[in-house]
């Protein structure tokens, strides 16, 4: 199975201890320092589940079951670097 974008959020939401120049951060899904980079991992996960994009960032199995591709992979051979410059990593 594949997560969703939200799976993976409530799974970071675990009582995990962080700090970040001597704050304590009890949510590093609402945190400013945090929040991009936990929205960029979410998008890819809910990327893996729309028609438009389940192609390049998933595969199914001789079972049909549904596995991820590593996103760097999925976005350089599965062409997803070409698509729309908001799906674009990177500069350029």
């Amino acid at each position: 199975m594949i997560r969703t974008g939200e799976e993976y959020r409530d799974s970071i939401r675990d009582g995990r201890r962080v700090w970040i120049n001597g704050e304590r951060v009890t949510d590093v899904t609402r945190h400013p320092m945090f929040k991009p980079i936990v929205d960029i991992r979410a998008r890819i996960y809910d990327m893996q589940h729309e028609p438009d994009f389940a192609p390049i960032m998933a595969y199914r199995d001789e079972a049909g079951v549904p596995f991820a591709v590593r996103h760097e992979a999925a976005l350089y051979a599965g062409g997803l670097a070409r698509q729309t410059p908001r799906y674009r990593c990177g500069a350029g």
